[in-house]
């Protein structure tokens, strides 16, 4: 037999499994993602001092129903400027992606990467817009699994659904950081998204694991 085949034949054994598992034992529960409150996410973190929040663009809101959107700007005493954007939601897809929406405001992507600040990995963009350089660090947090029977296979069907789902749809929360690269170095930038992180945590921890 081919390993094409043999591939194929695996992962219909795989689906069948899944099926038999999901008939067995009940539709299984997902991940949805949670409203969190944002709206009390800290305008000082540490050194940085955070200004009032911003308008949302009613545009923006009417494509975004179900989310909400704070967004402020956070200065340090050295007189550096980063802005912060939180976007959080009952529907994952009203959490918008930073490389989609950035380019449809205007912004050029110069550069992707990614970046792992301590357990938690984040995107980096370089974006140009009519000469402003800014960079951009992003990433999604906040995903509450359903408890789920520990019966075996209940567990491998868990895996399996799991496996189709990109982690980003299971997520509550998106972090946005801008930062003028004209003014603030690495280190700046670096500063405050270490700043961030325990409010993000937070924040997050208040979500809630459904039964």
């Amino acid at each position: 037999m081919r390993q094409s085949e043999i591939c194929a034949a695996i992962c219909c054994i795989t689906l069948l499994a899944a099926c038999l598992a999901d008939y067995g034992f009940g539709k299984l529960p997902m991940a949805t993602p949670q409203r969190l409150p944002v709206e009390s996410f800290p305008t000082s973190l540490g050194a940085w001092q955070g200004g009032d929040v911003m308008p949302v663009d009613p545009d923006v809101q009417a494509q975004l129903p179900s989310a909400k959107i704070i967004e402020r700007m956070y200065t340090d005493p050295a007189g550096h400027v980063i802005d912060l954007t939180l976007v959080t939601a009952n529907d994952s897809l009203d959490i918008h992606d930073p490389s989609i929406c950035l380019p449809a405001q205007g912004w050029k992507i110069l550069n992707s990467s990614s970046m792992s600040y301590g357990s938690q990995a984040a995107n980096i963009l370089d974006l140009d817009e009519s000469g402003q350089k800014m960079t951009t660090v992003y990433w999604w947090t906040g995903c509450y699994p359903p408890r789920l029977s520990k019966h075996i296979w209940v567990q491998y069907a868990a895996k399996i659904q799991n496996h189709f789902v990109h982690a980003r749809e299971l997520d509550s929360l998106m972090v946005r950081i801008m930062s003028d690269s004209g003014t603030n170095d690495d280190a700046t930038l670096n500063n405050f998204v270490q700043s961030v992180m325990p409010a993000v945590k937070q924040l997050t921890d208040k979500g809630v694991t459904r039964s």
